[in-house]
């Protein structure tokens, strides 16, 4: 007996007019043919095509629709279960489809394996599609590419290569090497991208990252990473936005960070090689070469090119070299400027410097605020003493004093080298001024 397929126009030879076919013949036949009633042929409403293929329906008593075609494939249960390829295995009801070499689909209402070891295994809507693809879990989860995953309820997808997604309605991974976990509309596309979070966190470029707990986690471009709680963002390349709430990077090499999970609240930084670094309101914008750096909190700025500022409660720098490191309300702006200290640190201009405490200002050209209260105003003026002002050219290094270029300066009291020019109150109330090197009354 010789139990073989064969094709249809080795059939047809055998039964030719005055051919009398053998009983090997006869046997070939009917295992060449397409079986009805399975693999037995007695089993209702099953086909199969194959003569090591199995189709029955022993589990789903009066389904009907069974199909199993090729090498060791496999249908088993009934409505729709169809099975096809080599050493394919298709197991459930209402429409269950495995198609290709080593595929699996287990399961029911609309469960689909094909192509070279692809596997589903679930309900309602899975697709799975490539080579060693998987998907596992309920109500439309979709695989397809090279080694793409997804496993999970409510719409999981992934598509590309090496791929995974894992949770529940709304995880999306697209790509090359993507990963994206959590619910709620969490979404990776690229290559190296991963998504990791709750409710809107997004993921795409080139070795990008976004993760968080919260809502609104955004990483787009190229080494970009995005971390934390409600409104995070870095976009462009190398950059990074790491906080709480409200943190902003976008640019090459900028970095928005907070010090703090619980507190970090609008952090910024935009630009190139621009750093916001602390909480509640830091912004750096601008860079280049050299970099833009903010750090501090409740309201940090620095703005332009070689810029720094580092302070809280209102520290604002903005032009080009500037350097500022300050507190409470504190200003520094233009070209190589420098103000540092607390409580109104003002510079202002090309080469300002103002240093000191309560009420430092420097405005102009070449112009110097060294001490506490003291003030300095035009090209190459320089106030040199704690309260000392100094309008126009020239120095004033007395204390308590407002000196205009280098001739009249009022003192409020007995100044402590008198010169020419000056004018002050004596002990007796009396107006006095220092002229030709001599103290006399006005």
């Amino acid at each position: 007996m010789s139990n073989t397929l064969q094709t249809k126009t080795a059939l047809k030879d055998w039964f030719k007019t005055g051919d009398k076919p053998t009983e090997s013949e006869f046997d070939d036949l009917i295992t060449s043919l397409v079986l009805e009633g399975g693999n037995t042929g007695s089993t209702a409403h099953v086909v199969q095509t194959g003569q090591s293929s199995h189709a029955n329906d022993a589990l789903a008593l009066g389904a009907e629709g069974v199909f199993a075609s090729g090498n060791l494939t496999t249908g088993t249960g009934g409505a729709g279960v169809f099975s096809q390829g080599s050493i394919a295995k298709c197991s459930g009801f209402n429409g269950a489809f495995a198609q290709g070499k080593n595929t699996i689909s287990i399961g029911s209402d609309g469960v689909l394996s094909q192509g070279y070891a692809a596997e589903s295994f679930g309900n309602a809507g899975l697709f799975t599609q490539g080579r060693g693809a998987y998907s596992s879990g309920y109500y439309g989860l979709f695989s397809q590419g090279y080694s793409s995953r997804s496993i999970g309820n409510v719409g999981v997808f992934a598509h590309g290569k090496t791929v995974s997604a894992y949770g529940s309605m709304g995880v999306f991974a697209q790509g090359s090497y993507t990963t994206s976990i959590g619910s709620c509309g969490v979404f990776a596309q690229g290559t190296n991208a991963t998504a990791l979070g709750s409710t809107g966190v997004f993921a795409q470029g080139y070795n990008v990252s976004a993760y968080g707990k919260g809502q609104g986690i955004f990483a787009q471009g190229k080494k970009v990473s995005s971390s934390g709680n409600v409104g995070i963002f870095a976009q462009g390349s190398d950059a990074t936005a790491r906080g709480s709430c409200g943190v902003f990077a976008q640019g090459v090499v900028a970095k928005a960070v907070s010090s703090d999970y619980t507190y970090g609240y609008g952090i910024f930084a935009q630009g190139r090689n621009a750093t916001a670094y602390g909480m509640m309101g830091v912004f750096a914008q601008g860079g280049g070469d050299l970099d833009v750096y903010a750090t501090g909190t409740r309201g940090v700025f620095a703005q332009g090119y070689g810029v720094t500022s580092r302070g809280e409660n209102g520290v604002f720098s903005q032009g080009n070299s500037v350097e500022h490191w300050a507190n409470v309300g504190s200003f520094a702006q233009g070209r190589q400027v420098t103000a540092r200290g607390n409580m109104g640190v003002f510079a202002q201009g090309s080469k300002a410097t103002a240093i000191g405490s309560n009420g430092v200002f420097a405005q102009g050209s070449n112009c110097s605020a060294m001490y506490d209260s003291s003030f300095a105003q035009g090209g190459s003026a320089t106030a040199f003493a704690v309260g000392a002002w100094q309008i126009g050219v020239g120095v004033n290094n007395e204390a308590d004093s407002i000196s205009i270029k280098s001739g009249l300066r009022l003192h409020g009291g007995v100044p402590s080298s008198p010169r020419n020019g000056d004018i002050w109150l004596n002990a007796g109330g009396t107006i006095v001024g220092q002229s030709d090197g001599s103290t006399v009354a006005l």
